[in-house]
């Protein structure tokens, strides 16, 4: 009766480990638009907790679910009006930045962007999101630039989601060696956790 009971049970847990396993790596599929492929985990920024300033946590915690909702029109009225209010508010930049980005408004989320790493260069959400934008700009060198530089700075981020992203452009781009190694990075620094 408890070797049947073990059985069962090391079923279960196999089966969910296999099913965690599947679901994370679900977004390491190829696609053209890197914005497009989302790892789960990291579905969308978030911007807050990323060592940003957040002035007014209020209006960018709305704009935040607004953008969770997928009210982008309403988030992206709401985090300029922020920005209005706080030009140097480097969270609600990013944020805005990002949905630019979704909108596939390439030009002005790589502007919005650039203004977010102006204000705090360090900091490794910004400059993953340009990373991001630049690769779906199809910009690859300059995206592996600013991922690298995310690497770099220490600044309260996994280096695992900056992996993942590196591992999509690089598909993107037809790099499959570079991919792999980008990959493999990632899955090592998963593992020891």
């Amino acid at each position: 009766m408890k070797r049947h009971s073990m059985s069962v049970v090391s079923g279960i847990l196999a089966t969910l480990f296999l099913g965690v396993l599947a679901y994370s790596l679900a977004g390491c599929k190829k696609t053209e638009n890197i914005s497009e492929n989302k790892v789960p985990a990291v579905q969308v920024n978030n911007v807050q907790t990323a060592g940003a300033k957040v002035e007014g946590t209020g209006d960018f915690d709305k704009a935040r679910t607004l953008r969770n909702e997928g009210k982008n029109q309403e988030a992206v009225k709401l985090c300029e009006e922020i920005i209005a209010k706080e030009p140097k508010n480097t969270s609600a930049l990013i944020l805005l930045a990002e949905l630019y980005q979704y909108e596939k408004n390439l030009d002005n989320a790589l502007r919005t962007i650039n203004k977010a790493v102006e204000l705090e260069n360090g900091n490794t959400w910004a400059l993953r999101a340009r990373g991001n934008i630049y690769a779906d700009m199809k910009e690859y060198l300059k995206a592996e630039e600013s991922y690298k530089s995310a690497l770099t700075n220490k600044n309260n981020m996994d280096d695992y989601y900056i992996y993942i992203d590196m591992q999509k452009m690089y598909t993107a781009k037809g790099d499959k060696k570079k991919a792999d190694e980008a990959l493999k990075k990632a899955k090592d620094i998963n593992n020891t956790k």
